[in-house]
């Protein structure tokens, strides 16, 4: 009896396997600094944007309202 082993079968059982990474290739992950920090930047510019509107629609509503 012939046994047929499928390649994806055979490239799974190859990757646990390379328990050392041989094979693997990692991103470079400290080669943005500048990119991430602007993202992260732009991000908080915006919390804040959004912070003043609802603190500025906050103070209106609240004129607005009749003292008692």
């Amino acid at each position: 009896m012939k046994i047929k082993i499928s390649k994806n079968f055979l490239d799974g059982y190859v990757k646990v396997l390379d328990l050392g990474g041989v094979g693997k290739t990692w991103p470079d992950l400290s080669g943005n600094k500048q990119k991430d920090y602007d993202a992260l930047r732009s991000d908080w510019e915006n919390v804040g944007n959004a912070i003043r509107k609802g603190t500025g629609s906050f103070k209106q509503a609240r004129c607005l309202l009749p003292v008692s």
